[in-house]
């Protein structure tokens, strides 16, 4: 999926789970569709892309004609409360806009990542039919969102690796990390960051939150926010990170046992085996047994 691609879908996802709030739903992160009325309100269509810096011209879908004297849709005021909303994110003491929630500043969150990809911002400019709106969402306004979701954290600890494990199950949400070196990272998030790890299942991840430690070493760590990482980017870990689940190796634990390294083969060569005996008897003997053991159990 190319840049553009992924700006539109966290555009619509936004659009929705604003439309969302305003139906009054208790949060926009819940699971299951997009409800009927916010769908046939909200959808956006892409009507073109402009040369030079890109521009691409999304409109909402029409269904009927509408004239200058009709009452605003939902559709209307969702967009409208969305590119004002992007605006105030940038007042770091400000309230939550009108129609956000968590889930809103999710969508945000995962545009926000564009910014990284060489695009210096992102400019929206809305034009309605009675009035035209237009917000900058630039890095200033991407920091702004990622600290509005990130619950206070005591115990900061930053971990990049390889998602290859996600449990979703009522209980409780549970994932691990896999870092290039070292041990796997065991993680637990909240419903606002489900979407986010369910999607970057087997991908490069960045999490940031809570550590628990035991012994100087991590032994679990809550998400407070969770980015995905381009596949060639280069991946680095928190060294604080790296002795959490341990799984030492051989020769670790051969070294906690007590248990010497061998300095050659000759040295693992037992002492015990019979002179009368050749390896073609034991192997003959063993084949006997073998054969001896079906008749057992067939016998009354």
């Amino acid at each position: 999926m190319s840049d553009l691609e992924k700006l539109a879908k966290h555009l619509q996802d936004a659009l929705f789970r604003v439309g969302e709030v305003m139906l009054g739903g208790a949060t926009s992160l819940k699971t299951g569709p997009t409800p009927k009325q916010v769908a046939d309100s909200c959808t956006l269509e892409m009507v073109a892309v402009e040369p030079g810096s890109v521009e691409l011209v999304l409109d909402l879908r029409q269904d009927e004609q509408q004239t200058l004297f009709d009452a605003p849709t939902l559709g209307e005021q969702a967009l409208q409360r969305l590119v004002l909303g992007a605006e105030a994110l940038r007042d770091p003491n400000g309230p939550l806009p009108h129609g956000y929630d968590t889930g809103v500043l999710c969508s945000w969150r995962d545009a926000g990542r564009l910014l990284s990809h060489g695009v210096d911002r992102l400019t929206l400019n809305l034009l309605l039919r009675r009035t035209q709106h237009r917000a900058v969402f630039d890095r200033e306004v991407s920091d702004r969102v990622a600290l509005r979701l990130q619950a206070p954290v005591h115990n900061k600890r930053t971990v990049e690796g390889r998602l290859l494990m996600g449990d979703f199950k009522e209980s409780g949400y549970q994932c691990r990390i896999h870092p290039p070196v070292g041990a796997a990272v065991r993680c637990t998030f909240g419903e606002a960051h489900r979407d986010t790890v369910l999607g970057s299942l087997t991908k490069p991840v960045r999490v940031v939150g809570e550590a628990r430690e035991k012994g100087g070493r991590i032994s679990s760590l809550h998400i407070a926010d969770i980015e995905a990482l381009d596949e060639e980017g280069t991946v680095a870990i928190d060294e604080a990170a790296l002795g959490l689940d341990e799984q030492p190796t051989i020769l670790e634990l051969a070294a906690r046992q007590g248990v010497a390294v061998p300095g050659s083969f000759d040295a693992l060569l037992g002492d015990f085996w019979p002179d009368d005996e050749s390896s073609d008897d034991f192997v003959a003997a063993v084949r006997e047994w073998r054969h001896e053991e079906p008749r057992a159990r067939r016998r009354p």
